[in-house]
């Protein structure tokens, strides 16, 4: 189970890496868009629906990596040699980081662009079925 956990923790750690720095250079374009002047809707809908795509990934590795930490957490118990021992510490550390630079990047502009147009489509959606009750 340790060496299970470890091997879990390693490949959710290089695709995690892999989709933090492709996510950070997403993050650029849409500022760039920001500043060109596309609207929230625009911007979301760009480039195939490629901001949902991200916001979709993050929430699973999200979710995956809080089950890869309780594993992680829970196989301290069986721990025998202080070599797994320090590499179940680090995966736990480089998890825990990795987890909060998912949530950061993918709160910034994504998350506020996928609010704004929820909130808009919600307002629009109340506005009509006011409208249509009368």
């Amino acid at each position: 189970m340790i060496r299970t956990s470890q091997i879990l923790s390693g490949i959710y750690i290089f695709f995690s890496l892999i989709f933090c720095i492709c996510l950070n250079s997403y993050n650029k374009t849409l500022k760039s868009m920001q500043k060109e002047g596309f609207t929230s809707l625009e911007m979301i809908t760009a480039n195939n629906d490629k901001a949902l795509k991200y916001f979709f990934i993050a929430l699973i590795l999200v979710i995956g990596g809080l089950f890869l930490g309780f594993f992680l957490f829970n196989t301290f118990s069986e721990i025998s040699e202080s070599k797994d021992f320090w590499i179940t510490v680090s995966c736990c550390i480089f998890l825990i980081i990795l987890l909060f630079l998912i949530i950061k990047l993918i709160s910034i502009p994504i998350l506020v662009l996928i609010l704004k147009v929820t909130i808009a489509g919600g307002i629009v959606l109340g506005i009509i079925t006011s409208i249509g009750s009368n």
